[in-house]
């Protein structure tokens, strides 16, 4: 079954397709505050049309776009059970900020650390 994953941050659309759990496309684009042509873009590139069910994730960003819609910790949890992925902890670096979730053993979000700076730089440590 064919499914489409969305995340809106601040400053970028990310949009992957699966197949069942086989990841087929994965796209990253700067939307420069213009979300849901940023995301018909990229969606037209890769040929969707509006068949594949699709849920969206992000901050204020996934309010303007219709499909379903999870907040970030309840995504990565559902996203890490799909893939059978185990983890001590994920870490979300975006435009604005700077999340990282403590993970159970079964995958279940313990704790969440949030700085409250701009998280720009933040890749080129990692």
């Amino acid at each position: 079954m064919q499914t489409i994953g969305i995340d809106i941050g601040s400053t970028s659309v990310k949009v992957v397709g699966l197949d069942g759990a086989e990841v087929r496309w994965h796209e990253v684009v700067a939307h420069e505050g213009a979300i849901p042509e940023t995301l018909l873009a990229i969606l037209e590139r890769h040929g969707v049309d509006g068949g594949p069910p699709a849920v969206a994730t992000g901050n204020a960003g996934r309010r303007q776009v219709r499909c379903a819609q999870a907040i970030p910790p309840l995504a990565i949890e559902a996203g890490l059970r799909a893939r059978s992925l185990r983890a001590d902890a994920v870490v979300c670096l975006g435009g604005e900020s700077l999340a990282v979730y403590t993970l159970a053993p079964d995958g279940r979000i313990l704790n969440t650390l949030t700085g409250d700076k701009c998280a720009a730089g933040t890749g080129e440590f990692f």
